[in-house]
C-alpha cells in the first residue's frame, strides 16, 4: 500500500455543564464544540513484521506512553475483526500537546477507527459504532461523530458550525491535567439549558450565548493549577477577545477572537508575557 496520510484535528469545548455524576463513576456534561486546524499528521504504511509498529515524533511525541489509544483503538479493531491478518507502520507526529482539554489520543483514535472501518468489509450499525467508540474513551465518539456526519446525543453535545470561523489563541502552560483528578475534584454542578441550534450557529448568536456561559471544571483546575487564572485574566484583556476560558478538563487555555488580527497580536503579546507556555493561533473548521 502507498502511504497514507491521516489529518487528526484538536477540539476545543467553549463551554462546559457538569449536570451530574453517573453510577458507573463517570458524569453527564453538557458542551458546545467546535474543532480547529491544529491537529496531528498520522502515516501509515505496511509493515512487513508480524506486528504494528507505532513511531511517535513531533513537539508532544516523547510525552506518549507505550499503551495509548492507538495502541487500544488497534487493539480493539483487531478484535472485532475490522482489522484481520495485514499489520502496519504508524508514524504519528504529536502537534497537539498531551493532557491539554484538546481531545488529541481521543482524536487519533477516532480517525483510526473511521479509516479502517471504510477500509473493512465490516458493516457496523451506528450504534455499534459509537459503543466501539466508547470502549476506547468517552470523547472518542464526538470525533468520530464528527469524522461521519452524525449527531450525536444532540442534548449533550452540540458542534459549532459556522460558516464565518472563529480564531483561537490557545495557551499550554506545559502541565498534565488529569480529566479523572480535576473530576474527582470538581463540586460546581449545573442545570442542563436548552439550547437553539440554528441560533447557535449564527456568529452574533453564539457568540452571545457563550460569553455567559462557563466551565464548571475551571475552579478545579485553577485551584491546582493557580498559573491558570493568571493566564486567564491576560487572555481576556487582549483586544477584540470575547472570552477567556479553559477548554474540556484543561490545562489549554483559550482566547475567542472573530478576528484573525486581534487574535495573532495576542499570540506575539502573550509570548512576551509567557515565553516558556506552548502558544498558538487556530482557526475553527
Amino acid at each position: 500500500m502507498s502511504k497514507i496520510h491521516l489529518k487528526s484535528y484538536s477540539k476545543i469545548n467553549l463551554n462546559l455543564r457538569v449536570i451530574k455524576k453517573l453510577n458507573n463513576g463517570l458524569h453527564k456534561i453538557q458542551s458546545i464544540i467546535t474543532f480547529c486546524e491544529l491537529r496531528d499528521d498520522i502515516f501509515i504504511s505496511s509493515s512487513f513484521l508480524n506486528k504494528d509498529i507505532i513511531v511517535f515524533t513531533g513537539k508532544f511525541g516523547k510525552k506518549i506512553k507505550n499503551k495509548n489509544l492507538i495502541y487500544e483503538t488497534l487493539k480493539k479493531l483487531r478484535k472485532k475483526k475490522i482489522i484481520k491478518k495485514k499489520y502496519f507502520n504508524f508514524k504519528v507526529c504529536k502537534n497537539i500537546p498531551v493532557g491539554a482539554g484538546l481531545g488529541g489520543g481521543s482524536s487519533n483514535a477516532a480517525i483510526l477507527i473511521n479509516y479502517f472501518l471504510k477500509r473493512s468489509k465490516v458493516e457496523l450499525k451506528k450504534n455499534s459504532i459509537f459503543n466501539l467508540a466508547k470502549e476506547i474513551g468517552s470523547d472518542v465518539p464526538i470525533f468520530l461523530a464528527k469524522l461521519r456526519n452524525f449527531q450525536y446525543e444532540s442534548k449533550n453535545f452540540l458542534f459549532l458550525n459556522n460558516k464565518k470561523p472563529l480564531y483561537i489563541l490557545l495557551i499550554f502552560p506545559n502541565i498534565f491535567s488529569s480529566t479523572k483528578t480535576i473530576y474527582k475534584k470538581n463540586k460546581i454542578f449545573s442545570k442542563s439549558r436548552k439550547i437553539n441550534y440554528f441560533q447557535i450557529n449564527r456568529s452574533n448568536k453564539a457568540i452571545k450565548f457563550l460569553k455567559n456561559e462557563k466551565n464548571d471544571l475551571q475552579k478545579a483546575v485553577i485551584e491546582k493549577h493557580p498559573i491558570i487564572e493568571k493566564v486567564l485574566k491576560n487572555i481576556s484583556k487582549i483586544k477584540g477577545c470575547h472570552f477567556s476560558r479553559i477548554t474540556g478538563s484543561g490545562s489549554t487555555c483559550i482566547g475567542v477572537f472573530s478576528s484573525k488580527k486581534y487574535c495573532y497580536d495576542g499570540k506575539k503579546l502573550m509570548k512576551k508575557k509567557f515565553p516558556n507556555f506552548w502558544i498558538q493561533a487556530s482557526k475553527t473548521i
